[in-house]
């Protein structure tokens, strides 16, 4: 791995939204395989590595687990409001 390689993590965890992970997925596979100028690697991680299933059932694959995976540039957290009733509040409120 270069060493201005940008390594993203997209967040897996139980209930997460499948469509809330899959998007930020595609949208940055492409950048980073079409349109960035510098080496981009996305990856997953969970609280687990192997098997995470989201909201539906949809099985995804975490690469990592959160004590295993390589540091971070960037990390996407998938979702607002989980069905597992977990909810984040805005930044500053």
């Amino acid at each position: 791995m270069n060493d201005d390689t940008l390594t993203v993590g997209v967040l897996l965890f139980e209930g997460a939204e499948e469509l809330d992970v899959a998007g930020p997925w595609e949208v940055l596979g492409f950048w980073a395989g079409h349109i960035a100028s510098s080496p981009v690697r996305v990856l997953t991680l969970g609280p687990r590595a192997g098997v995470v299933r989201c909201a539906t059932g949809l099985g995804l694959v975490a690469d990592h687990d959160l004590t295993t995976a390589p540091q971070l540039d960037l990390l996407v957290h998938p979702g607002w409001l989980t069905r597992t009733g977990i909810q984040h509040e805005p930044h500053g409120a």
